[in-house]
């Protein structure tokens, strides 16, 4: 859902909470002028969200390894993605830093904020890992 203009009661609430103290007639000003930015917003919310398929298979999307599984905490996550079955990369493993989409694993960036962020598809570089024929091992929390 689009978000929708501030009523003129919005308006003076947000500019006291910054500190300004407007007239009605500026209030409704910036109501005016910030119509076409709500007109833009409305209309990419009618935009189709389309997704890129997902082209190499994930039968186990893995875990959070802990403990001696994760002696020294590089890991974010583990897994096995299997790429193509040739190419330069074949027989390679391959960490992913963990603000990277890989689709269907989650994507934890160190933040509380992107908790249950599960990214719908694989970032570019994971789709050219994967057709090089790598195996994408994990999501990496270390540069």
């Amino acid at each position: 859902m689009a978000p929708q203009i501030p009523s003129l009661d919005e308006w003076r609430s947000l500019s006291e909470s910054f500190g300004f103290d407007l007239t009605d007639e500026t209030l409704l000003q910036m109501s005016k002028q910030s119509e076409g930015t709500f007109a833009a917003y409305a209309r990419m919310d009618e935009l189709p969200n389309d997704t890129l398929p997902v082209t190499y298979p994930r039968g186990d999307m893995g875990y959070r390894p802990t403990g001696a599984d994760n002696p020294h905490n590089g890991w974010a996550w583990k897994c096995a993605i299997k790429g193509n079955s040739s190419g330069p990369l074949l027989g390679k493993r391959v960490g992913i830093k963990d603000n990277i989409a890989v689709a269907g694993m989650p994507l934890l960036n160190g933040s509380a904020m992107l908790t249950g962020f599960i990214p719908p598809e694989d970032a570019t570089v994971v789709t050219r890992i994967l057709e090089a024929g790598g195996e994408i091992a994990g999501k990496t929390v270390v540069p």
